[in-house]
Order: C-alpha cells, then sequence, then structure tokens
C-alpha cells in the first residue's frame, strides 16, 4: 500500500510535465490578447525610469508586444517631473528599452505639450523622437498639471 502512495505523486508529476510545457510553448506565442497590462521599466540604479499601460496587449515575440490604448509616464532625471504620453497603439520592445508607433502620439510635460505621428521613445537615451506633423505648445509652467508640488 505505501509503495502505491509513492507512485502516485511521481504518476502526476510525469502526466502533468507535458501540460506544463504545452502551456509554456502557448505562453510564448501567445495568441489570445493580454487585458490592462501595465509594464514598469527600471534603471540600473533600481529607479524606475518609465512605465506603460494599455488596455490590451499581445506579445508577438519576446521582444515585442504590440499595446492598443497605450498609456506611458516617462519619469524624468528630476523625479517630481514626469511626462504623459498616449497614443492609440505602440509597440515596446523591453530588451532595447524602445516603444514606438505610427499613429499620433500626445505628450505632457512641464511647460509644454506636443503632439505629431510616428515616434519613437529611446529609453536607455531618454529621448523622444517624433517625426511627422509635429506640433509643440508651450505653456506656463506653474499653470500645468506638473508644476503641482506633492
Amino acid at each position: 500500500m505505501m509503495s502505491l502512495r509513492m507512485k502516485l505523486p511521481v504518476l502526476a508529476v510525469l502526466f502533468l510535465s507535458p501540460l506544463s510545457l504545452a502551456a509554456t510553448q502557448n505562453f510564448l506565442s501567445l495568441q489570445a490578447p493580454i487585458q490592462k497590462i501595465f509594464l514598469p521599466l527600471f534603471g540600473l540604479d533600481g529607479r524606475r525610469q518609465w512605465e506603460v499601460e494599455g488596455k490590451e496587449a499581445r506579445m508577438n515575440s519576446l521582444d515585442r508586444i504590440e499595446i492598443k490604448d497605450m498609456k506611458m509616464r516617462l519619469f524624468l532625471q528630476n523625479k517630481a517631473e514626469t511626462w504623459q504620453v498616449e497614443s492609440p497603439s505602440a509597440y515596446v520592445f523591453p530588451r532595447s528599452a524602445v516603444v514606438e508607433g505610427r499613429e499620433w502620439l500626445s505628450v505632457q510635460g512641464r511647460g509644454f505639450y506636443a503632439w505629431g505621428c510616428d515616434w519613437q521613445w529611446f529609453g536607455k537615451n531618454r529621448h523622444l523622437r517624433i517625426h511627422q506633423q509635429v506640433e509643440v505648445h508651450f505653456v506656463d509652467a506653474s499653470t500645468s498639471p506638473d508644476s503641482e508640488q506633492p
């Protein structure tokens, strides 16, 4: 009787191993979208540099995530200052710390707001490029939403 009890867990592990392998293989391809994604990215010093969230995401590969209704918050060197970025869709490349999109983008920060199309955010260099239909408006920093102190 005792040997039967010992065999059952071993059989269960052997039976579940192919299921976990199949689940891992399906996870890598991710046919179904992920709902309400949130992805924070940190610098080498451990500080949060930027975070991306969206209504829906699809993982096209291990290094390419498509996000719908993307909202991104960029934390600048000055900890109190952030930029709010929005776009209907974007691609996140976590390994290279790049986010890009072809649709419109709006950016709001202390003293300005901007928009345009065909854009890229280079997280390692903390550099935003907007390639088409670029408009930038400067406003009084004391009246912009980012000027409030916590």
